[in-house]
This record gives structure tokens, C-alpha cells and sequence, in this order.
């Protein structure tokens, strides 16, 4: 854990979370991931400016296996198998990533040997299929003139901002390939969807209008669910 610097306050922290799971209960064969972020005085850039975000794997004895630092931020990492995982990590936070210089990474942590794929504009959550090798992931966009679409969703006022963000739902293959693309614009908003909950933050409605935060692939089911935040609902999608 030293090689990748973590500061002691941090690796004390790590290590109390590893002594409260109880490993005699665990398939021996199983394999743990920790994954945290922290705040620190080191200047990076842009709105990842000052945070380090850190991979820890583990085994079903507690021992350490492998562990990894990265200066920017990482959403959700995901074991592959005992040995691989695989990530979303952005150069912004939440409300830049439409400009993000984001990208899929997988990672061995016993080779240290990665894979990384561009695909900006990512945020939030990534689904990664090994048996075709594509990638199912949330693109998240700048859009303008929300007042030509239907308000069904913002009940108590109109959408007034020049511009609005939403997220798509994109399959594509390791070269970018793009394979199927669920435009939420298209399919909720001009559709005039209508939904129990008002499309808002708290009291008052967001120009996020999707906020999607997760997004998982059933190959047995042929879909994909997600989840909305400022929608309030989850959703399932045939692919």
C-alpha cells in the first residue's frame, strides 16, 4: 500500500473497514474490493482537482492482493473475475460530465496491466459484457430550447433555462463501434411521459432532466435497467 502513497490517516481508515467484515464466513475462494475516495491537498486539475481515488482487493482471508491509485475520479468499480476490475473514471464530477474526458478502464491487479477505452461524455455508472465485449454506458449531454417539449414531467413550472442536460443509454464495441442507443430525450420527454413523481430536485425542478445513476444489462432478460434520479423511477429497457 505504500507503493501507491497512501496518506496513513487513509490506510488506518481502510484498514478499520477490513477488520469489520467477518471472513470466516466467507467462501474462501471469494475475493473482496474496497474502493474510497478522499479529499487532499495535491492539485490535479478541473473539478478533480485535490481528489485521489484508491482500489484495494482483497481475499477471503483479509490479506491485501492488490491495490491501485488514481487521480481522478472512479465510479463504481466492479470485479471481473478474482483479479480484474473494471471501472468508469471521469476528469470532472456530476454536473461537468458532458464534457468529460472519461474513459472504461479495466485493471489487473496482480499484472497491473490495463485497458482503456475513451468514451466521453460517460458518467455515473458502466455495465461491461465479456462474452460479446461491449460496453453499455450513460452518455450525458448539454441540450438547448427544453420549452418546444412537452412539461409533463415539471407539473409546477416551466423548463426556462436556455439549456437543459439528459443522459443516453449507449451499446457500444471496444473500438467505439456504436452498437444501440436509447435516446431518453426521444423516448420520455417528447413522448410526454407522464410520471408519479415531478421531475425535480426537492421542491423545485432541475434542467437535469434524466440524472441517470445506474445502469445493469440482463442478457438472460434481453434489457437493461436504469435508474433516474430527478424522475424518481427506475426503468426497463429491451435492448
Amino acid at each position: 500500500l505504500r507503493q501507491i502513497r497512501i496518506f496513513p490517516r487513509d490506510l488506518a481508515m481502510l484498514h478499520k473497514k477490513i477488520d469489520k467484515v467477518d471472513f470466516t464466513s466467507i467462501d474462501p475462494d471469494l475475493m473482496l474490493m474496497f474502493s474510497y475516495q478522499v479529499i487532499t491537498d495535491k492539485k490535479i486539475t478541473g473539478a478533480t482537482k485535490g481528489r485521489h481515488s484508491f482500489i484495494v482487493v482483497v481475499n477471503a482471508t483479509g490479506d491485501i492482493v492488490g491495490a491501485s491509485r488514481w487521480n481522478m475520479r472512479l465510479w463504481t468499480p466492479k470485479l471481473l473475475n478474482c483479479s480484474t476490475v473494471y471501472m468508469l473514471s471521469t476528469t470532472t464530477d456530476t454536473h461537468e460530465d458532458y464534457r468529460s474526458n472519461a474513459r472504461f478502464t479495466m485493471w489487473n491487479s496482480v499484472t497491473g496491466r490495463q485497458v482503456r477505452v475513451p468514451i466521453r461524455g460517460a458518467t455515473h455508472d458502466l455495465h461491461y459484457d465479456p462474452g460479446h465485449r461491449t460496453l453499455f454506458w450513460l452518455k450525458n449531454l448539454m441540450l438547448s430550447n427544453p420549452c418546444q417539449y412537452p412539461n409533463s414531467v415539471c407539473p409546477d413550472r416551466k423548463l426556462e433555462s436556455g439549456s437543459f442536460k439528459s443522459d443516453d443509454i449507449i451499446r457500444c464495441k471496444l473500438n467505439g463501434q456504436v452498437l444501440w442507443r436509447w435516446n431518453t430525450v426521444d423516448q420520455l420527454l417528447k413522448s410526454n411521459a407522464t410520471f408519479s413523481a415531478p421531475f425535480s430536485f426537492g421542491d423545485q425542478c432541475d434542467t437535469d432532466f434524466a440524472h441517470m445513476n445506474t445502469i445493469i444489462h440482463s442478457e438472460e432478460q434481453g434489457a437493461v435497467y436504469w435508474n433516474s434520479r430527478t424522475l424518481h423511477s427506475f426503468f426497463k429497457v429491451a435492448v
